[in-house]
């Protein structure tokens, strides 16, 4: 059985009301009572990107309920991440012949900033490369065709608002930010890391902290993707998932 889950207050979900205090450990308490009401023993987890945060928080609060982990590009460490998506950005406005852009890059590159700062100068740098934004992301596909996958799942305006809502709370919040790269040490299951060559968001030091750290762990690369091996490289992605899902002696 696959269970897929949409989070509190994101597409299928109900909304999350304005004046509600919302945060990552609601999203990872609401993982457990999910196990509990369906009587699943213990389940492997697969998260991906922000949900690889919720699938090692997760782990680490109920480990007796956790049989395996598989983190699909992770971030491990916002840091990390965003100067490595503001440096991809950084050569596409070069490219793009973008003087104000290639500033903008520089001016975060080459200083200390917060997570937060980092996180919310990604924001408008990003928005400054406009649709050539999402190239960032892939390698092995058009980031058009991954758009209209969205665009099939989010069908309204009040799907948008919702999602809007989940995400200014989290930001406001400000725990998925957290480093978890000095955590790593404490997972106890056997896990796998999903790697993509060409992903700006788990970037090399990451990659290298959880080979160096994680005991148990495991870490294959696909070099043929960016952030999304799933829909890169899907007939490699689902083997490596089901034979590490299956195997009984990792």
């Amino acid at each position: 059985m696959v269970v897929a889950l949409d989070q509190r207050g994101v597409l299928r979900s109900d909304p999350i009301p304005e004046e509600e205090t919302f945060g990552l450990e609601d999203i990872i308490k609401d993982c457990e009572a999910l196990r509990v009401k369906l009587g699943i023993a213990k389940w492997t987890l697969l998260g991906h990107s922000f949900g690889a945060i919720v699938a090692f928080r997760y782990a680490v609060h109920y480990p007796q309920s956790v049989n395996k982990i598989i983190f699909e590009t992770p971030c491990f460490d916002a840091r990390a991440s965003m100067r490595s998506l503001i440096a991809k950005a950084h050569e596409m406005y070069q490219a793009l012949e973008h003087p104000e852009g290639v500033v903008l890059c520089n001016s975060y590159l080459s200083c200390s900033h917060t997570p937060l700062e980092l996180w919310q100068a990604w924001g408008r740098i990003g928005q400054g490369l406009g649709a050539k934004r999402d190239n960032i992301y892939f390698h092995g596909m058009d980031p058009d065709c991954y758009n209209s996958k969205i665009d099939r799942q989010i069908t309204d305006a009040g799907m948008r608002a919702k999602n809007r809502v989940h995400a200014a709370k989290l930001e406001a919040e400000g725990e998925f930010l957290d480093s978890l790269i000095p955590e790593l040490f404490k997972l106890s299951q056997p896990s796998l890391l999903i790697a993509g060559r060409f992903d700006p968001v788990c970037c090399e030091t990451q990659q290298q902290a959880y080979v160096e750290t994680v005991k148990g762990g495991r870490m294959v690369v696909f070099e043929g993707s960016g952030h999304f091996p799933r829909l890169e490289e899907p007939e490699r992605y689902a083997q490596e998932v089901i034979q590490f899902v299956l195997n009984s002696q990792i």
